[in-house]
């Protein structure tokens, strides 16, 4: 994914390891590299998203929510994270998980917080029942606490080794886990702000469990289904027009 933010373009790479930093270069459609952000090797940042220049990242490999804050650029700089947390459901099944994707819906009177979405992908070989989660939380800046360190970078994660307690995850806290009954989510988006429609999510499993749109409630810190269609399969990507 690429992320356009004031006048540069944020790009995870999850085999380097980096967040590179891109301007624009001459002509339109013209950019090059003048910084980069480097992350925790092994850890995968696979999407992102930024707000209130705070760089929030979902890491594949390792499962995980990073904040952090953005250094004026260009530069090579890294500033220290503000949080690191774990965004696997606490449960004890044998299996793998890789975090997908990050959405952070945009303040309104109806939802005036700013709340942060993951899907999470268990791979195997024990599934929940229940399907893949889709975990909420929610950003405090200037709490007190320390960031919280994943136990293991190995990609093959056991949720009992992996699972921490998120009372101690400073900043970013943990305000649900909601089982959506898809496997291996990909992919969700929320409605468009202008019409009310950010009341709304959407996601799609890439294996079973079909597409899912989701009724925000609680201010945004929990979902409740409104529709499911079990036809639709595999897909990956969701836009609102």
């Amino acid at each position: 994914m690429s992320l356009e933010y004031n006048d540069e373009v944020f790009v995870p790479d999850l085999g380097a390891n980096k967040i590179w930093r891109l301007a624009r270069d001459g002509p339109p459609g013209n950019f090059k590299v003048h910084g980069q952000i480097d992350v925790d090797a092994g850890s995968g940042p696979r999407h992102i998203a930024i707000h209130d220049n705070i760089l929030f990242t979902v890491h594949e490999l390792t499962s995980t929510l990073t904040a952090q804050p953005i250094p004026q650029g260009p530069n090579g700089t890294t500033l220290p994270l503000i949080a690191n947390v774990s965004v696997v459901p606490p449960h004890t099944l044998n299996g793998s998980f890789f975090a997908a994707e990050l959405l952070i819906s945009t303040p309104t009177a109806q939802f005036p917080d700013p709340l942060i979405y993951v899907s999470n992908r268990n791979l195997g070989p024990q599934f929940d029942p229940r399907g893949d989660t889709i975990a909420i939380f929610e950003f405090r800046n200037g709490t007190t606490g320390g960031s919280v360190e994943c136990p293991s970078r190995s990609s093959k994660r056991m949720v009992k080794r992996h699972h921490r307690r998120q009372a101690d995850a400073g900043s970013l806290v943990l305000v649900a886990q909601v089982f959506t009954g898809l496997k291996q989510i990909r992919s969700m988006n929320l409605g468009p702000v202008g019409n009310g429609g950010d009341e709304f999510l959407i996601a799609g499993a890439n294996v079973d469990g079909g597409v899912v749109v989701f009724r925000r409630v609680d201010g945004g810190r929990n979902l409740t289904v409104v529709a499911r269609n079990e036809e639709i399969a595999n897909r990956t990507s969701f836009v609102f027009v």
